[in-house]
């Protein structure tokens, strides 16, 4: 269960069988999924969408609830295809979708979408420290309506949380897909 405007983990809450929860406000409530916690960064033009990253998610559990503490972007993983392709086809669901999206993902015996932000996500914080090409551009572009044919990634960024924000490190050697 979780708030239908939550951003970062914020009020999300894993409902036992007899559990009476509170229903006041607008809320999700999802069927929870074990599996590994990811995001795929993407851009889109509205109509076409063009997967950029695979992002790892960390994401601990503290008894019924869960937070988030970072990440890093970009990652492989054996999953990876099936993810931008799952993420792909979920944004290009979606008509008039333009700019940066992020598509939140559980890998498990195969991907499964828990939600779509079009919005900037965390991981943007990391990619744009290592991407070859200006992110804040292509994001303007596509919102244009014109993508990119690919971007490139000269390293891998890790963001978790600080005292005073999120805490970037920038690791050199991945040299993209």
């Amino acid at each position: 269960m979780k708030p239908a405007d939550g951003v970062a983990c914020q009020g999300i809450r894993i409902l036992e069988p007899g559990d009476v929860p509170d229903l006041s406000g607008d809320l999700i409530i999802q069927d929870f999924i074990e599996g590994e916690s990811v995001s795929v960064s993407l851009l889109s033009d509205g109509e076409r969408a063009l997967p950029l990253s695979l992002n790892r998610q960390d994401i601990i559990m503290a008894g019924s609830e869960l937070e988030y503490s970072g990440g890093s972007a970009p990652v492989d993983h054996e999953m990876r295809e099936d993810a931008f392709t799952v993420a792909r086809r979920a944004v290009e669901s979606i008509p008039g979708l333009r700019g940066y999206v992020g598509v939140d993902l559980i890998l498990a015996d195969e991907p499964y979408v828990v939600e779509i932000n079009s919005r900037i996500t965390t991981p943007y914080i990391g990619l744009r420290r290592v991407a070859e090409a200006n992110l804040g551009h292509l994001i303007l572009e596509s919102v244009l309506g014109r993508l990119p044919s690919g971007v490139k990634f000269n390293g891998t960024a890790s963001f978790r949380k600080g005292t005073d924000g999120m805490v970037v490190e920038v690791n050199e050697g991945f040299r993209g897909y």
